[in-house]
């Protein structure tokens, strides 16, 4: 009666947290409770308290400092003239979301594990000055948050004392604006859960740099205009959509792996393989910018090479998911894929990398969809749970945080 139903397939279990989604959890908890035990004590135990309730605040505080954090990129990118898509709190499997006309919010299990916010510039001539001061609001709204909280500090007067436990709070919870804002300013990579992407200052630097920012901007607009027709289930609509940009801007790999997604969800995966031959078949992984779109462009392929069910299409799949896999092998999605591909071959293989890809990918639903392919391999099956449905929600996480438009 109160035990937990069994899940009907290994890799159907529950999202498994990256350390950091772990430490984020247990790390304050761990410092806060210890620190507030020790308080009472008195002496030098207490002033280990105090230490560690510092260190525990100052990590459950990045929940905070995070929804400013946002809140600095998406206001700054309204005011400027920029397009609001989604606001996400924290990483992992969604707990909430709500729409607030054209703009998502989404609130994730690891509240403290990061955050996002994805914008694009709607204009006719995007300017980078635009997008720049958008990604600087994050770091600007941390710091002054701070200005802020320091300010009533500087008006006590002169021998007045304060509690020092809601000092060290005070300040630990300071401390993590701060901490955030230099962070995020540091030209680095940085993880969001499973996701790879870079600090807004190597975006900030990016831009800057870059000699070819308008077409890059019209690319990201036209991939979120066609995204939020696949999000509708207007498929035929995102084709049509996805057909049009890319014969508007056509080296755009990142419009060519979105429409090989749109055709295969509109009329299946026979006409998405096609799709990819009269358009992508003679890319080459290189070390350029869209390296990651490229590897898009190949999983994608492989995967509806492999929902045919055609064996002639295999040596395919297998070519194109294993480049894939070498370019992007920490996403769930790639090394799911990756896997069902060499069932056919490598039976015990593949089984583990599709495990180890399903336990990676955050919504249950999603995992699901490949528990078909496990059929063979594991004891007591459920279903079949049928076609995955499009990969437009990972093309972008893809490209090895390449994307401006997320913050």
């Amino acid at each position: 009666m109160f035990g937990r139903q069994a899940d009907f397939c290994l890799g159907c279990e529950p999202y498994v947290p990256t350390k950091r989604e772990i430490l984020g959890v247990y790390g304050p908890t761990f410092f806060v409770v210890s620190g507030v035990l020790l308080l009472p004590i008195g002496g030098v135990p207490a002033g280990v308290g105090y230490v560690l309730l510092f260190f525990g605040v100052l990590g459950a505080g990045n929940i905070l400092t995070v929804v400013i954090h946002e809140a600095g990129h998406a206001s700054v990118a309204r005011l400027v003239g920029l397009r609001v898509l989604t606001i996400t709190i924290g990483s992992g499997p969604l707990m909430a979301s709500r729409k607030l006309g054209a703009l998502k919010l989404e609130a994730r299990r690891f509240l403290t594990g990061g955050g996002a916010t994805n914008i694009y510039d709607p204009s006719a001539k995007p300017a980078k000055w635009r997008m720049v001061l958008a990604l600087l609001g994050g770091a600007s709204a941390n710091l002054a948050f701070v200005a802020l909280g320091i300010y009533p500090f500087t008006l006590l007067p002169g021998g007045y004392h304060l509690d020092p436990t809601f000092v060290v709070v005070s300040y630990a919870l300071l401390a993590s604006q701060l901490l955030a804002a230099i962070m995020s300013l540091i030209p680095k990579r940085a993880a969001l859960g499973q996701r790879q992407l870079v600090s807004d200052g190597k975006l900030v630097i990016g831009i800057i740099a870059s000699k070819d920012y308008r077409r890059q901007m019209r690319t990201s607009g036209l991939f979120w205009e066609g995204a939020s027709l696949l999000e509708r289930r207007q498929y035929r609509e995102a084709v049509q959509h996805y057909s049009a940009a890319w014969q508007s801007v056509p080296q755009s790999v990142v419009l060519l792996a979105a429409l090989i997604d749109a055709v295969g969800t509109a009329s299946g995966p026979r006409a998405a393989l096609q799709c990819y031959l009269d358009h992508g078949q003679g890319l080459q992984l290189t070390d350029g910018e869209e390296r990651g779109a490229i590897a898009a462009v190949f999983i994608s392929t492989a995967w509806y090479a492999v929902l045919m069910g055609d064996r002639d299409q295999l040596a395919l799949a297998d070519q194109l998911s294993r480049q894939a896999v070498e370019v992007v092998p920490s996403v769930g999605i790639f090394v799911a894929i990756r896997g069902a591909v060499l069932l056919a071959s490598r039976q015990e293989e593949g089984r583990q990398m599709l495990v180890e890809g399903m336990r990676k990918i955050e919504k249950r639903e999603d995992k699901a969809a490949f528990a078909k392919f496990l059929a063979g391999t594991e004891p007591a099956q459920g279903a079949d749970a049928g076609e995955w449905g499009h990969l437009a929600a990972f093309l972008v996480r893809a490209r090895d945080g390449s994307d401006p438009s997320s913050l």
